[in-house]
């Protein structure tokens, strides 16, 4: 069995909040969160996931403009 306060191996893109229960308020800079990938419930802090949401869809958005990019939409070398 896996601790609550430990993450899971799954992508941050399936993390989901959770409502939480009334002693994990002791923890006001931890947030409940569920993957929906596992429905492994995790208390982790919410700063850090945000941050790790925020880097996940900038590589994501940059990934895909870099995927999509043809050499007739490309600038010539010079």
């Amino acid at each position: 069995m896996s601790s609550i306060f430990s993450a899971c191996n799954c992508s941050i893109h399936y993390l989901g909040r959770v409502q939480r229960s009334g002693w994990m308020r002791f923890f006001p800079w931890m947030r409940l969160y569920q993957c929906a990938n596992c429905k492994k419930l995790q208390l982790l802090p919410q700063r850090e996931v945000d941050r790790a949401k925020a880097a996940y869809g900038s590589r994501v958005t940059y990934g895909k403009g870099a995927r999509d990019a043809t050499p007739s939409t490309t600038a010539p070398r010079a």
